[in-house]
């Protein structure tokens, strides 16, 4: 294997793949979704979680101003869907109709809920933070929808193959693949 060192970084999809989602959030009767893969879990109590927005985009005005988001966990038959919320810009069209993401109703917050998702958070921002280009919120959990059939304690990736983001415009199927349990205290594997 040939290592590559460099100071020059440019794109960086190292880190890569992460699971794709769409964001959605609405302030009044605007409302907007777009595609992310820059996401976190952020803390066990209280629950919370994180999504990276580029600062100059719609749905980041949106989040500012409504102080709610949801973030949607969609299986890989959807991923044109998540394609399209990541093509246009939400200023210029509603991507809800023209790209046929339909919406269920949220629990708490006013974010749609896409319809399909095998996961859904609805949260509050608690904090948001500039970086770069990109503002990063901290969110409290304030909700969660789930697929039960899909869920034991953790997914059942058997069951359902999620949407992995590789970069720009190319995605994995994460299709039926081995699992392992790893005792991190034993150091042992074993596949489940």
């Amino acid at each position: 294997m040939k290592r590559i060192k460099t100071s020059e970084v440019r794109g960086f999809p190292y880190h890569y793949p992460s699971n794709a989602s769409i964001v959605t959030a609405r302030d009044g009767d605007r409302r907007n979704c777009i595609a992310v893969s820059r996401h976190a879990w952020f803390a066990f109590n209280p629950p919370m979680y994180g999504v990276g927005i580029g600062s100059s985009k719609h749905t980041c005005e949106l989040i500012k101003a409504s102080g709610q988001f949801a973030i949607n966990w969609l299986p890989f038959d959807a991923v044109t869907k998540i394609a399209a919320a990541g093509s246009a810009s939400g200023r210029d069209v509603d991507k809800f109709d023209k790209f046929d993401i339909r919406t269920a109703e949220p629990l708490v917050v006013e974010a749609p809920i896409v319809e399909g998702a095998y996961a859904v958070y609805e949260c509050e921002v608690v904090s948001e933070h500039s970086i770069g280009d990109s503002t990063w919120f901290a969110a409290n959990i304030v909700a969660v929808h789930y697929d039960e059939s899909v869920f034991t304690d953790t997914l059942q990736m058997k069951k359902l193959a999620p949407v992995l983001w590789l970069s720009r415009e190319i995605y994995a199927k994460a299709e039926n693949p081995k699992l392992y349990r790893v005792d991190r205290r034993a150091l042992t594997i074993e596949e489940i």
